[in-house]
């Protein structure tokens, strides 16, 4: 009996070992052809790079990196049913694979499937907080979706973790006037231009919505400081005039609309105004 008992062990140990050797073989026969795909890649061969690729998730059909880097080549060349199904088969093999996840997140919001790339995007971003282009592309999805809420509470948690970015304080300004909530636009826009003294598009935010709602005096300053960063803006010359219009000094404006057009003399805003001289109708230059 002990002899039967010890012949199984043995027999269980010797399956095991060879087991892990059909593995680890067919690891390092993958990680090959990752590697001939990735300097073919490197050369341009796309399409035998995604040949490689292919024979990497083919050796080693339950590891998802092979398919994480074939669904990428994938992506990159347009294919975008198979990238996607790469993906998810990446990510049936390793639920808890970030790249995996992003990816197929990324391939869905291009495919137009938003209300799922969304929870692929925000189950990543538990994973991976950190990543400005989800983090981005969760507040854009909402955005473009109507739910400003959602979004600007995704703002408001970026900047509870810390990050400041430019982006952040942007997409605020643009949720507000979406909503037309102009006197929290103005609030907003007054605190980062504080923040901001030399940032050009912060300016000439600020200065179009005081433009539009005709609150020129307010403007000016705003309007001359953005030509102080960049005395060679069309848009900030376009501005100035639109201001120094609504402030009855025809004069002063034409010289702003005659820059933008040595500028740019595509400048069509410019060019209508030259034309129409103190015509107070027209709205602002399109908001920056």
């Amino acid at each position: 009996m002990k002899v039967v008992k010890m012949t199984s062990a043995v027999l269980v140990f010797l399956l095991s070992c060879s087991s892990c050797s059909r593995r680890l073989a067919s690891t390092e026969a993958s990680d090959r052809h990752v590697q001939e795909g990735e300097r073919l890649w490197e050369e341009g061969s796309w399409d035998a790079a995604i040949e490689e690729y292919a024979l990497a998730a083919k050796v080693s059909p339950n590891s998802a990196k092979p398919r994480i880097k074939l669904g990428s080549a994938q992506l990159t060349c347009g294919r975008f049913d198979e990238a996607r199904a790469q993906f998810q088969e990446a990510l049936r093999l390793d639920p808890s694979s970030a790249s995996a996840r992003f990816h197929l997140a990324c391939v869905l919001d291009l495919e137009g499937s938003l209300d799922t790339s969304l929870s692929h995007y925000r189950e990543y971003l538990k994973v991976r907080p950190s990543d400005a282009r989800a983090a981005q592309r969760v507040v854009d999805i909402l955005c473009y979706k109507g739910r400003y809420t959602e979004a600007f509470n995704e703002l408001q948690a970026l900047k509870a973790r810390g990050s400041a970015s430019l982006w952040i304080d942007m997409r605020i300004t643009a949720i507000y006037q979406a909503q037309g909530k102009w006197d929290e636009l103005t609030t907003h826009l007054k605190k980062v231009v504080n923040r901001r003294p030399d940032c050009l598009p912060v300016h000439l935010c600020l200065a179009w919505v005081l433009a539009h709602r005709r609150l020129f005096p307010d403007a000016y300053p705003l309007a001359l400081r953005a030509l102080d960063i960049d005395p060679n803006n069309a848009y900030a010359h376009c501005l100035a005039g639109y201001v120094l219009d609504g402030l009855g000094q025809p004069d002063k404006a034409r010289e702003h609309y005659e820059r933008a057009v040595s500028i740019d003399p595509s400048s069509s805003y410019a060019r209508d105004r030259l034309d129409r001289p103190g015509h107070m109708k027209a709205a602002p230059p399109p908001s920056y």
